[in-house]
């Protein structure tokens, strides 16, 4: 308010000294004004909020939390082509085992043709910290139906467990990219997103070297759980990124 008050005070100064008339000051006052309400409002706008979350150092801890969120949701995806070898010799013997095999990706991508369009629409309504533990929560329960039907042998409800997974598992990337976005700025974006996704990846790596010799040295069902489980952290940490976003909005508003 001293600024703004001082940058009135210089333009009527200047006024008086160009000999301006009453009605040009009049009008120059109001500008002045009106301009100096819009930076006002500018200061506390939410992209304000944004730009200043990229000089916390909380961001490091936000980035890789996003990160190992991912990584959860990436190693119970590729469980069923892990083991598509120990799935055949445990589920019920059939010739069209390759079809119903196939499904467990077919049923996923279905959500996932126009889910992440309406995924973009909900976290810019709702905020991508909460949108990330919801869809960080379908993918728990999408990963429990799937291994509750491995258990189970049934067909039928491990599809139901990965159409559940694929609400969640393709906007949850929407949602993750958004986040790193509202807390990195600049140069930094591009390293935080390729950490990202770099990091993620790993959960497809660890999968292909886990996966396998859990089912083979204890049981297939104990490998599905596991992909569960690990879901199940990244909901938990999708809560903490929620808290920490949280703590940061207000302490910048402060």
């Amino acid at each position: 308010m001293s600024a703004a008050s001082m940058d009135l005070d210089a333009l009527i100064e200047d006024d008086y000294e160009n000999d301006h008339d009453d009605e040009d000051d009049g009008m120059a006052v109001r500008d002045q004004a009106t301009i100096s309400k819009e930076n006002a409002t500018s200061i506390t706008s939410p992209s304000s909020d944004m730009l200043k979350k990229s000089s916390l150092r909380a961001r490091w801890l936000v980035l890789s939390l996003a990160c190992v969120v991912m990584t959860g949701s990436y190693y119970a995806y590729d469980i069923p082509s892990a083991l598509h070898q120990q799935l055949q010799d445990y589920m019920p013997q059939s010739p069209h085992f390759e079809t119903q095999f196939n499904l467990l990706y077919t049923v996923y991508s279905i959500p996932n043709v126009i889910l992440p369009l309406f995924g973009g629409n909900i976290v810019d309504r709702c905020g991508a910290p909460a949108c990330l533990a919801l869809f960080a929560f379908f993918t728990v329960l999408g990963s429990s139906f799937l291994s509750v039907g491995v258990a189970a042998k049934s067909w039928y409800i491990m599809y139901i467990g990965r159409f559940v997974f694929g609400l969640g598992g393709e906007s949850l990337c929407v949602a993750q990219s958004t986040i790193l976005s509202e807390w990195f700025e600049g140069k930094e974006v591009a390293f935080a997103m390729g950490v990202g996704l770099a990091v993620s990846r790993s959960g497809s790596i660890l999968n292909n070297v886990w996966s396998p010799k859990i089912a083979n040295d204890a049981r297939i069902e104990a490998a599905f759980w596991l992909g569960a489980s690990l879901t199940g952290i990244s909901l938990f940490l999708a809560g903490m990124i929620i808290v920490i976003d949280r703590r940061a909005v207000k302490k910048i508003r402060k």
